[in-house]
């Protein structure tokens, strides 16, 4: 009849433990927002807000993210390569997957991306997530195998770039191309025209018949010396480096914006206004020729002033050249030119602002654009946009300062040449306006996208993960027939309020099933009561098991077994299979405890009251002498 009472009023203990959960709700829903995939186990909510009364369409967002800041070193690859950006689609609801992306440079804690948005809604804001933690994905996005170039101020060649000495010693000069060689180190003119008109004397012959020559001048052309082709410079070394883009201390760039002038990062590199940079292994080195000037010579044409007339006898007519020399006016070698304004960075990594201009070979996928100012050299200016400059001319004169030679005439010995009269011709002009074009290659300029779009980067959230961390019995040692308490702690590292159900297991029995709802971020301890009647003495294993919660990927944790339980006789606290004195003294030491008293052990503590006192005593002597097996 004892063995009846007693399995009743284990069933009832046992019923009565699964019918009181923590938490139960009629047909739970879990509360925690679509995970787009459980193979990431961090994301966080960017904030993306438009501020124009106007809907935005595919519009191209720039995202920088410092990782120090945001990421924690080894939650994300090292790469990069596992961020990816998601939306949620109103029109199917779900959470889709933003392809249309490209990552602009990365460099230890520092990553760019641009992302290309749909819709982004008029003066309202939309909410972006990017998710990481994944050490197996790599990179998916938009590829640019361009290279791009950026001067230094510095003699040290950062990592990861490469010297452009291949073009050292020319200008770069704005193209719809890239690579083209052109332009000389040297430049002439043409110097052509006619002289002012001139009137030879009248000459007497020996017989008194006076020949007079007539009135006339002489074309003339000739090329001026070379002179050198360079506009005012400024001397830097360039660098240049395939894909990622980001700036480095040192980097010399120019931007056609003014967000320098308020920049902690940028500042205007004001060596170089007013100067053509050039791109040289030596730093700082100031050159150029203008204003400058030609010197030329030549003889003019042979024109005839008059005749035939008689010189000495000799009949001769009045054909002749001058002998001419001269330097040109100063004028200013100033090529076309494009203004932009250079900015010294100040620091590592500093962030990529709308409006910076680098040279290229090619435009990135998105976030870039090309600037339009083909066939054009570019000057430092701290005001951007202006153009001038072209292909320059020289004013000149010349007087001709020699006597006229003759030509022609007939002696009876011989031809006759020589010297008649003395006159003189001049002649002012304006010279040609031959190509100047000093050394160059051609190079794409591509300009960084203004945004108008806000973001903020919002705090981390975890995916799904549900834990067991501990897991133990109150005792150890349990008489048979009565109870210990089992206590499991549970987490939630998630971001998510979830609803699971725990099981508690002895060796492979369960004795306990509960629906547990438990906020994000947060941790729950569960006592069940175990009461060992219908076990046989022995050793038992505890274990506790949550069921995955949706989306949850790392479920090692969600089984946890830890420690052992003893039910032997009552009253044998060392658990050696016999009552005896020992166990006596063993209680009667701890007599009169309570639970956080030095002398409290809980295994002693039989009848499970948190006290130890004289039943405990008892049901030990009652006891005294058994062993087992019972």
């Amino acid at each position: 009849m004892k063995g009846t009472i007693a399995e009743v009023a284990l069933i009832l203990t046992l019923i009565t433990s699964m019918m009181t959960p923590i938490t139960f709700i009629q047909s739970l829903q879990s509360t925690w927002d679509s995970w787009w995939d459980s193979n990431w186990k961090y994301r966080r909510p960017i904030i993306v807000t438009n501020p124009l009364n106007e809907n935005l369409q595919h519009y191209n967002v720039s995202i920088i993210i410092n990782a120090t800041q945001f990421i924690e070193k080894g939650k994300v690859r090292s790469d990069y390569g596992d961020i990816r950006f998601t939306y949620y689609d109103t029109l199917t609801g779900e959470e889709k997957e933003i392809t249309n992306y490209w990552m602009e440079g990365y460099a230890d804690s520092y990553v760019s991306f641009w992302i290309q948005i749909d819709h982004i809604p008029a003066e309202s804001n939309i909410t972006l997530y990017m998710y990481y933690g994944n050490q197996e994905a790599s990179y998916t996005g938009l590829i640019w195998n361009g290279t791009w170039f950026t001067y230094t101020n510095s003699s040290t060649i950062p990592d990861g770039f490469n010297e452009s000495s291949n073009i050292y010693g020319r200008f770069p000069l704005a193209s719809d191309s890239f690579g083209v060689l052109g332009g000389s180190p040297t430049h002439t003119h043409i110097i052509e025209g006619n002289t002012d008109v001139q009137q030879i004397y009248n000459y007497a012959g020996s017989w008194g018949v006076v020949y007079t020559c007539g009135t006339h001048s002489h074309h003339f052309r000739t090329i001026t010396d070379p002179a050198p082709n360079y506009p005012p410079y400024y001397t830097l070394k360039l660098l240049n480096r395939s894909g990622s883009i980001y700036l480095l201390k040192d980097f010399i760039i120019y931007t056609n914006s003014s967000f320098a002038t308020n920049s902690s990062y940028y500042e205007i590199f004001k060596p170089a206004i007013g100067y053509f940079l050039l791109p040289n292994e030596t730093i700082g080195k100031i050159g150029g020729t203008s204003p400058h000037v030609h010197t030329f010579s030549g003889k003019t044409d042979i024109a005839r002033g008059g005749g035939p007339y008689m010189l000495s006898g000799v009949d001769v007519t009045g054909d002749h050249y001058h002998i001419f020399s001269g330097t040109t006016k100063e004028s200013i070698i100033m090529p076309r030119y494009y203004n932009l304004t250079p900015i010294y960075v100040k620091e590592n990594l500093a962030p990529l602002e709308a409006g910076i201009t680098l040279m290229a070979n090619s435009v990135p996928p998105i976030g870039w654009k090309p600037l339009i100012v083909s066939d054009k050299f570019i000057r430092c200016s701290t005001i951007p946009g202006g153009q001038g400059g072209g292909h320059h001319y020289h004013n000149f004169t010349f007087t001709t300062s020699t006597a006229y030679l003759l030509s022609g005439g007939d002696a009876y010995w011989s031809p006759y040449q020589g010297i008649s009269d003395y006159h003189v011709h001049t002649a002012t002009g304006i010279s040609s306006q031959e190509s100047d074009d000093p050394p160059y290659f051609s190079v794409l300029y591509i300009v960084r996208d203004e945004v108008v779009v806000t973001y903020s980067i919002g705090r981390e959230e975890l995916g799904p993960n549900i834990a067991i961390t501990k897991i133990e019995s109150l005792k150890s040692i349990v008489g048979y027939g009565y109870t210990t308490d089992i206590i499991v702690e549970i987490a939630n590292f998630g971001s998510f309020t979830e609803i699971f159900n725990l099981t508690i297991y002895i060796n492979m029995t369960p004795i306990c099933k509960r629906e547990i709802m438990l906020q994000n971020e947060s941790s729950i301890t569960i006592s069940v009561t175990w009461n060992t009647t219908s076990f046989d003495k022995g050793n038992y294993t505890i274990s506790a098991y949550v069921t995955p919660v949706p989306a949850e990927i790392n479920t090692t944790d969600n089984l946890l077994t830890d420690g052992w339980v003893y039910i032997g006789i009552p009253g044998d606290v060392d658990a050696n299979n016999f009552v005896d004195v020992m166990d006596l003294l063993a209680i009667a030491f701890a007599y009169g405890s309570t639970p956080g008293h030095p002398k409290y052990n809980p295994n002693y503590d039989i009848d499970g009251n948190n006290f130890i006192d004289v039943m405990d005593l008892l049901i030990t002597a009652m006891n005294y002498g058994k062993t087992d097996p019972r």
